[in-house]
């Protein structure tokens, strides 16, 4: 019966054209969008519309039925008003189909921002589930983003991957932030860095490529196949030049006529862009001053994957990011000079710095000394390397026995401190 009302309601030819057709009409489930270029037109089908369900004894609920008029920004606005049968149908500047708001300008960041937002809120309650888990590690975490958060961030994503939205990495950052134990101002490259998980933006090149390779392999009689056909011939503004554009970014090369691109590869792709684009923004972040030392490559650290305690975690990621509270960091609240910054726990007159921590201050050497003794023990190499070296090749290889020496340096600290 339905299909009846999609041929009549094509046959008015007063839909929208797309290439040698006219779209007027798409359904899906109990949905029904009427599409025309003039609001004449829409009027005239409407009408029919409601001559249509007059027939077949079928109502219209007037109070979900919207008008949107998409057009540029500076195009002003239509002052015509739509009736369904005696009732006027409200003019909206944003309306909510198969779950995605588009607003009238079509530049997505509406139904973007609703998206992140709703997407935030179901981290709050993967984050209050996940405390109740004993036992959960990171593969436990990343799961439970992937398949309750992500989906909620990346709808739609196909269609607006390449939209740039400022706020696009909040929930990413926050899910790193919390696992971790961040504070808030922690410099981001550092903690996405040791996640490894690939960023939102790369996420929504990947489904817009999965996008196009259904696209290519939909029949030329399928509406959507014939739609995507007309936006590639589009001279302005199309789906299909943005696509062309999220190729470039990334350097990666544009697909012959119809060929297919493997996904693998282009996740491949969008992790090496990622990498290098990660590497150049680490030298802009002073914090990041020490963790550019060591942190080399882009990806999951080992310390992530232990079994320890957020709080052994905690201590372990602020040291890394240079965020953890020694004298170096906390003097800049005050302002104080950094060669001023002097360590108060011990007489060596150096700046209470990560490396100090670590290496220097004689304020842990017991803790230090029983360190030392672990690594030698499975590194015979160790005890030959420079103090400058040890630092590194500790944070690289040496993460599990770092993790708890700095817990008990941190805690033997703020006693220090208390005392």
């Amino acid at each position: 019966m339905i299909n009846d009302l999609v041929k009549e309601i094509n046959e008015l030819n007063m839909g929208v054209d797309c290439g040698s057709d006219k779209v007027s009409i798409l359904l899906y489930a109990d949905d029904i969008a009427l599409i025309s270029d003039d609001s004449e037109k829409l009027q005239k089908l409407l009408n029919y519309m409601k001559s249509w369900c007059t027939k077949w004894r079928m109502k219209v609920n007037v109070k979900k039925t919207n008008v949107v008029h998409f057009r540029k920004k500076r195009k002003i606005l239509c002052k015509h008003k739509l009736l369904y049968g005696n009732e006027i149908i409200d003019c909206v500047p944003n309306f909510r189909y198969l779950g995605f708001f588009f607003d009238e300008h079509l530049d997505f960041m509406f139904g973007t921002d609703l998206l992140i937002d709703s997407s935030n809120r179901a981290l709050g309650s993967v984050i209050s589930k996940f405390k109740m888990l004993k036992d959960a590690g990171f593969n436990t975490f990343t799961k439970m983003v992937d398949n309750c958060v992500n989906p909620i961030s990346e709808y739609f994503s196909g269609i607006w991957g390449y939209v740039h939205n400022k706020k696009i990495n909040k929930v990413h950052n926050r899910a790193c932030r919390y696992y971790l134990g961040l504070p808030p101002k922690t410099p981001i490259y550092g903690f996405q860095g040791d996640i490894g998980w690939l960023l939102p933006k790369y996420r929504n090149y990947c489904n817009m490529v999965r996008l196009y390779n259904r696209l290519i392999k939909k029949e030329n009689e399928c509406l959507v196949r014939k739609i995507f056909l007309w936006d590639k011939e589009q001279p302005g503004k199309s789906w299909y030049k943005e696509f062309l554009c999220i190729l470039e970014d990334i350097d990666y090369p544009v697909p012959d006529n119809n060929k297919y691109i493997d996904i693998n590869n282009f996740i491949d792709k969008c992790r090496s862009h990622q990498y290098y684009e990660w590497k150049t923004l680490l030298i802009s972040k002073p914090k990041l001053r020490t963790y550019m030392k060591f942190k080399t490559q882009f990806g999951c650290e080992p310390y992530i994957y232990l079994n320890i305690s957020k709080s052994h975690r905690s201590v372990m990621s602020q040291f890394r990011m240079g965020v953890l509270p020694l004298y170096i960091e906390t003097g800049r609240y005050d302002r104080t000079p950094v060669e001023k910054r002097i360590c108060q726990f011990c007489s060596l007159n150096r700046i209470e710095d990560e490396f100090h921590f670590l290496i220097e201050c004689c304020a842990y050497n017991y803790l230090r000394t029983n360190l030392y003794q672990k690594i030698d023990s499975i590194d015979t190499y160790f005890k030959d390397l420079s103090v400058e070296d040890r630092f590194v090749h500790m944070m690289k290889h040496h993460q599990i026995l770092i993790v708890n020496y700095l817990l008990d340096a941190w805690t033997a600290r703020k006693n220090l401190i208390y005392e």
